[in-house]
């Protein structure tokens, strides 16, 4: 692999990697385990596919996330971890001879795989997304079949045969994301009109079953995941990122994409940022809810982005110190953020 993992500070990485056209590998996304102490690692190698490598964050190793020597195809979209942190829930390609276009639970310490009733009968990103339940009994996922011909969010139960249950069906959006709260009260989820590369969609969310849905907000959304709204850890607010069309008269041809942050009981909403012909991607709770972090770009630095950090009350804006505990990627072309709980390498918190 051409990229590079370092410590940089006490509990913090850096993922360096070059964008696409200088290397034929780059990272396109970092899932810390629940407890902190792996991060799944999506990378693309060049046109081969996506693979998912497991990182130990007390020693640094990487490690194929089916074993070094299994002898399967190993390329898999990462889904979501489970909330033991002993399953990683991945999709995957319909060209892949051993897991052929289907989900699969996999153990992150032995390789070990087992099947997940979802699968996809194309690799046009047919299922868009899927998140545990906070209990680990259910997956909630959704499902496009084609360009611009709907969406469907399913339920299914975890280690049951025909515990399945459609949740929403919509003929024209595509559901992009979704996303079930701390609590398990909410499923989250985006939906948008598929009109171009990131667009303003919607946010909503709605109960366990499927019910008393509700929308949130306008929001940013699109088929790469850099926009992915956020539950906070007490399940009260989500945050998320929402772009504006330059201003008139402006020189620079740049939207202004800024994060807000909402009640979901109250629906108040509150403007975190208030950035200027900037992109703002992968918003980030801590660990304890008080802060959020997220990467932009760096004006006339295209493919370069540098991390921020701002508390819930919108006070305290800054760039990135390394006294926080981040996992960054601030080289490549898709950034990658995401923040540990603090922890000794020796297990002590």
């Amino acid at each position: 692999m051409d990229s590079t993992t370092s410590i940089i500070a006490s509990s913090v990485y850096r993922v360096d990697t070059p964008v696409l056209w200088r290397s034929r590998v780059y990272f396109e996304g970092l899932h810390p385990s629940p407890d902190g102490r792996q991060v799944a690692i999506s990378w693309v190698y060049g046109e081969g596919g996506t693979f998912v490598s497991i990182l130990n964050v007390n020693d640094g190793t990487l490690t194929s996330l089916f074993g070094e020597k299994a002898a399967i195809d190993q390329r898999a979209e990462f889904l979501d971890w489970s909330p033991k942190g002993d399953r990683i829930l991945v999709l995957g390609g319909i060209d892949n001879p051993d897991l052929g276009g289907k989900a699969w639970l996999v153990d992150p310490d032995t390789g070990q795989y087992t099947p997940v009733d979802i699968s996809q009968a194309s690799d046009a990103r047919q299922i868009t997304s899927a998140s545990f339940s906070p209990d680990g009994q259910a997956i909630v996922y959704a499902k496009s079949d084609c360009y611009q011909c709907g969406s469907e969010i399913w339920r299914i139960s975890v280690g049951q045969q025909g515990g399945k249950q459609l949740l929403l069906q919509d003929p024209v959006v595509r559901v992009e994301d979704v996303l079930w709260s701390p609590d398990g009260r909410y499923i989250a989820f985006t939906q948008w009109r598929e009109t171009a590369e990131f667009a303003t969609g919607e946010l909503w969310i709605m109960d366990s079953q499927g019910d008393a849905r509700r929308f949130l907000s306008p929001v940013t959304t699109s088929y790469y995941k850099r926009f992915m709204p956020v539950w906070s850890p007490d399940s009260r607010n989500i945050a998320f990122v929402l772009g504006e069309e330059p201003q008139s008269g402006t020189q620079v041809n740049e939207p202004s994409f800024n994060v807000y942050i909402m009640d979901v009981s109250t629906g108040e909403t509150r403007q975190l940022t208030h950035f200027q012909n900037i992109r703002v991607f992968e918003p980030i709770f801590s660990p304890d809810g008080s802060k959020v972090a997220f990467v932009v770009t760096i004006s006339g630095m295209p493919g370069q982005f540098e991390p921020w950090v701002v508390a819930v009350d919108g006070r305290g804006l800054r760039r990135f110190d390394e006294r926080a505990s981040l996992i960054l990627n601030t080289r490549s072309a898709s950034p990658a953020i995401a923040w540990l709980p603090e922890f000794s390498p020796g297990g002590e918190r």
